[in-house]
């Protein structure tokens, strides 16, 4: 499912092929958590197309986390998210990351593309399942990646609109460095 293969790109203006090899690029798979203690940051985030830590870059905790934030790319796919209960985790919004270059201040900027609830159940258990209590974690096992990114994969036709000219980011994915993210559109 997650194989690299050679992609092509209708690019524009001159209508010009591109292709590209997926292994130039090894996306990788984020979630974070909307929840600054008590308060929720969701419509925040979501509005302002942006994901944040709260925790302070001199707090124990957060250096962690600021540490983490580094290793997200532009490209990389991202989840909102929240736990709760006992285990129970909640996924309310996919992404992909579209700029990182806030990162020192920890923030990334967002292109959401579904909002709602997308995931509902127990957070994913077991070795490599990572710590879902965490404030930013990457999802590295294949089935949890294609159990909470599975509207991703299989994107609608809102969700290729919302992606291509229609969207305010266009401009964005039209620029040389970025054009990885064109790959979303041609996983099958």
């Amino acid at each position: 499912m997650f194989e690299a293969k050679k992609l092509r790109f209708n690019w524009g203006e001159n209508d010009s092929m591109k292709i590209m090899n997926a292994n130039y690029f090894m996306r990788r798979y984020w979630a974070g958590g909307y929840h600054f203690g008590d308060d929720s940051q969701f419509e925040i985030f979501i509005s302002k197309e942006k994901w944040q830590i709260g925790w302070s870059n001199k707090d124990q905790q957060g250096k962690l986390f600021y540490e983490r934030i580094r290793e997200v790319k532009i490209g990389d796919f991202f989840a909102l998210k929240a736990l709760g209960g006992k285990h129970d985790l909640t996924v309310s919004a996919l992404g992909i990351v579209i700029d990182n270059r806030e990162i020192p201040s920890g923030e990334l900027k967002i292109k959401w593309i579904k909002s709602g609830e997308i995931y509902k159940s127990k957070a994913p258990k077991g070795t490599g399942a990572g710590n879902w209590f965490g404030t930013l974690l990457e999802i590295k096992r294949e089935e949890d990646i294609a159990q909470i990114f599975k509207p991703l994969f299989e994107p609608n036709e809102e969700d290729v609109r919302i992606l291509t000219l229609d969207s305010d980011a266009f401009d964005f994915w039209k620029s040389e460095e970025e054009d990885i993210y064109q790959d979303f559109l041609n996983l099958s």
